[in-house]
């Protein structure tokens, strides 16, 4: 089998307003299940700061999306947003891809790191994608 050939590094970044994502949430019924993953809202729910976990979660979500050159569809609710999924427990937070985001990254011959932050009000993810052969954690 042929091995993809990587890509250089590309990066993405999203900062999304804590309060603005929590009212668009509860005023649109729904919305919740849209942009993120079952294991996404339960791990979001178990949290003291909810609406924040949600908010750095939206935020890797749309940085990936940014890193692979795709962006957000214009209406917000992207199939993607299920096949990407923030994973924020014990040790440090990382991306799971599934679908199309997986195979796409596959192809870029590339893995995806992920940093999280939130101060102020608003959460803030930065992804890097790096050459598959890199070792995890360090951008070649």
């Amino acid at each position: 089998m042929r091995r993809p050939s990587a890509v250089p590094a590309s990066v993405g970044t999203d900062l999304v307003h804590v309060e603005g994502l929590a009212q668009r949430l509860a005023g649109l019924p729904g919305l919740g299940e849209a942009l993120f993953t079952p294991a996404e809202r339960a791990g979001a729910a178990s949290r003291a700061q909810s609406a924040q976990a949600l908010a750095a979660c939206f935020a890797a979500k749309e940085a990936f999306l940014k890193a692979v050159g795709r962006g957000l569809s214009p209406s917000g609710v992207d199939a993607w947003l299920q096949q990407v999924e923030v994973e924020a427990g014990e040790g440090p937070p990382r991306l799971r891809l599934h679908g199309e985001a997986a195979a796409c990254l596959q192809r870029r011959g590339q893995h995806a790191l992920l940093s999280l932050a939130a101060d102020g009000g608003h959460a803030l993810a930065t992804v890097v994608l790096v050459p598959a052969a890199a070792p995890a954690g360090r951008v070649a």
